[in-house]
């Protein structure tokens, strides 16, 4: 049986405090392990900018000190992403990323991690220049270019702090979307520069040094 997540057709802000301990008492019911897809079930009020927001919030987090993890993340958001440009109202990830496994205690930590960064951004965010989280407009040219960073945050492994970069932006954008605040989403879009830069003279480097 296809296992899908459904998606509650709502824009609506959300604050990020209530989504962090939704997921902590969810958590607290588990044994040792938890599935990626679980946690996709169990992100509070199941909205478009909430479903994308868990896994660049992981991503962000602890949980990227396991090795590989930082690429099945970018996957994940990219098909993410994908369903969100065209509004899908289920999100479908393959079974085997949907049954990726974390450690309960792993995912509290990084959970944990984001409670006081939470509480500070819950009392700045507030809804504002919202036609930049238009749903028909400014919402799909903000998915298209977070799409470009989570393709790019795949191969930045390879580049020392790029990845952490892109997945603190994508992040960024996430909660902007999430909080519908499009101040946070000019922040965000502004600190793409820095890895997209570090990045590219990796590769400018790398083939100077084949082609020398």
């Amino acid at each position: 049986m296809i296992k899908e997540t459904d998606i509650i057709d709502s824009d609506a802000p959300r604050n990020l405090c209530q989504m962090i301990a939704d997921l902590q008492d969810d958590l607290s019911l588990r044994n040792d392990q938890v599935e990626f897809g679980w946690l996709l079930d169990r992100v509070s009020n199941r909205v478009y900018a909430a479903v994308l927001f868990l896994p660049a919030l992981m991503a962000a987090s602890p949980l990227t000190l396991i090795p590989g993890i930082s690429f099945i993340f970018a996957l994940i958001t990219v098909l993410i992403i994908l369903q969100m440009l065209v509004r899908r109202q289920r999100v479908w990830l393959p079974k085997r990323l949907r049954n990726v496994y974390f450690d309960k205690n792993k995912v509290a930590k990084a959970l944990r991690y984001m409670e006081k960064p939470a509480v500070k951004l819950d009392r700045f965010f507030r809804p504002r220049l919202m036609f930049l989280t238009s749903p028909w407009a400014g919402q799909k040219v903000i998915l298209l270019f977070t799409l470009i960073l989570a393709i790019l945050s795949g191969p930045a492994t390879l580049v020392p702090f790029a990845n952490l970069l892109f997945c603190i932006a994508i992040l960024i954008l996430a909660m902007g979307l999430l909080t519908r605040d499009g101040f946070v989403i000019i922040f965000g879009l502004i600190i793409t520069a820095p890895p997209v830069i570090l990045f590219f003279n990796f590769i400018h480097t790398q083939i100077n040094g084949v082609a020398g």
